[in-house]
């Protein structure tokens, strides 16, 4: 990835403060869920992701980490 993209990528990232959390559902067999989660960026410019141990999501990931974070520009 080229220095450009990567600094396009931490721009949008610093300009939103919220994205897409998609979960594989554990009531719904696997099948994705999506859901708006808020988020804040850490001093070496990672997005942190604040969940609730009460959220749906919360609740998938416990079951499979596998997720993906959306952005939308």
């Amino acid at each position: 990835m080229s220095q450009e993209a990567i600094n396009e990528a931490r721009e949008l990232l610093n300009e939103r403060s919220f994205g897409i959390l998609s979960t594989l559902s554990v009531k719904l067999g696997g099948f994705p869920f999506g859901s708006v989660v808020p988020y804040c960026m850490d001093h070496q410019g990672s997005p942190l992701i604040m969940i609730s141990t009460i959220a749906e999501h919360t609740k998938n990931l416990i079951a499979d980490s596998r997720c993906s974070f959306t952005l939308l520009k």
